[in-house]
């Protein structure tokens, strides 16, 4: 009998050690992930940080690295097409671009189902409509922005009937009456305009090109297909752990805010309550039913979106079902659902 215990008790500690030893090898074993930002790291990315804090990518045996977008960095369908990232974040016609050039690249998820992009003006001439840009001098602070313009008076019938003047990206110009309108975003320049005492739809005006007719997402995501096809199953981890991160972001705005500008953001100064009013923006800019975010809208892509592609100018677009999964999030959401 003494013979028998210490056998077992001998048994036991191989065993514990064994499960020791077995641990950290799991953790190495995570399958790392680099995601390509559009833009540099701050809240608009919210449910990202989130599911990396919260461990919901570590549940599905995922750890996350990102390449930071912005002034004077790659663009993400550069990244993903060199093999740098295997996930990218995109928006419309850029990632219409890419495909154009040649890149095999299937869309996954959109993050906003309407950009945020608009145009700012003053009470003393609001725009309201894309009739309202006739005749406009506009404050235009990117490149693409002028191909928002002409695409929305395109969209609408209209002739190029404005004036494009070149600005940086703070909207004071238009304050200091240098042009009509400027061209901005809801979660951005609007905000700056409420900091320096100005009321919405009072002082100022913020009318989207979505809401002038020229729908676009925001924030879309992307891979390669080969990636999709060999790695499915991490993709769906991924965008598994994301739509949760999201989820949780919906309930807590400040929590995201507060989050980004301690660990991903910590060295660009962000401001702490920029972060928590642009976070509140843009939650209201989501789908309402959490079930919904990030899924792809097919009626939408395929026609408005498609239309207002080639409203500027774009030609041979590939069929939707040929560049986009819109299968993968409704899977995904729909085994949330269920638990």
């Amino acid at each position: 009998m003494y013979i028998y215990r210490t056998i077992t008790k001998s048994l036991i500690v191989i065993a514990v050690a064994l499960m020791a030893s077995i641990g950290p090898s799991h953790a190495q074993e995570l399958k790392t992930l680099t995601v390509a930002l559009t833009w540099i790291p701050n809240v608009q990315f919210a449910g990202l940080w989130i599911a990396m804090d919260q461990g919901y990518f570590k549940e599905e045996g995922l750890k996350i690295k990102f390449i930071r977008g912005g002034p004077k960095t790659a663009p993400a369908a550069v990244s993903v097409a060199a093999g740098k990232a295997q996930i990218g974040y995109t928006h419309w016609l850029p990632f219409v671009d890419a495909v154009l050039r040649g890149n095999k690249f299937k869309l996954i998820a959109a993050t906003y189902p309407q950009s945020p992009q608009g145009v700012i003006s003053l009470a003393k001439k609001p725009i309201l409509t894309a009739k309202d840009l006739l005749g406009s001098g506009i404050l235009t602070p990117a490149p693409n922005a002028k191909i928002a313009v002409d695409a929305t008076l395109r969209i609408n019938g209209l002739n190029l009937n404005w004036k494009q003047i070149p600005a940086g990206f703070s909207p004071e110009p238009l304050i200091a009456g240098q042009g009509d309108g400027f061209i901005g975003f809801a979660t951005n320049q609007v905000i700056t305009m409420e900091k320096l005492g100005l009321k919405r739809n009072k002082d100022f005006y913020f009318t989207s090109f979505y809401d002038m007719g020229f729908p676009q997402f925001a924030d879309g995501i992307f891979v390669q297909e080969a990636f999709l096809k060999s790695d499915r199953r991490v993709v769906v981890g991924f965008l598994r752990a994301l739509a949760r991160g999201w989820e949780k972001n919906m309930k807590n705005p400040a929590f995201a805010a507060d989050l980004t500008i301690k660990n991903p953001a910590k060295d660009l100064g962000l401001n702490p309550a920029q972060q928590r009013r642009q976070n509140e923006i843009q939650i209201a800019r989501m789908p309402k039913n959490p079930r919904d975010v990030l899924v792809l809208d097919r009626a939408t892509i395929s026609g408005p979106m498609y239309k207002a592609a080639l409203a500027t100018g774009r030609k041979a677009l590939p069929e939707p079902s040929t560049i986009m999964d819109f299968d993968i999030m409704g899977e995904i959401q729909s085994g949330l659902a269920k638990k």
